[in-house]
């Protein structure tokens, strides 16, 4: 099973507020896509990228805690 951790990354002086994709065995990604739905369609894209997301598939999302969320696999 993956799963992906999605991290918000606050805004800085010269950049907008971003959110990063991690999972294990794989480069991060950031993406400029932060606010609600559009961080699970983001992740369901990352997971396609990677060649994780097959048909019939579908993606769980939580929120852990520390206020990040996280998205996984389900059949």
């Amino acid at each position: 099973m993956k799963a992906i951790l999605i991290k918000v990354l606050p805004a800085t002086n010269t950049k907008p507020r971003r959110c990063k994709y991690m999972a294990e065995g794989v480069e991060a990604h950031v993406g400029s896509y932060c606010d609600g739905d559009a961080r699970k369609e983001a992740a369901e894209h990352f997971a396609q990228r990677l060649g994780w997301l097959k048909d019939g598939d579908h993606m769980a999302h939580g929120m852990l805690p520390n206020g990040d969320d996280v998205a996984c696999f389900t059949s």
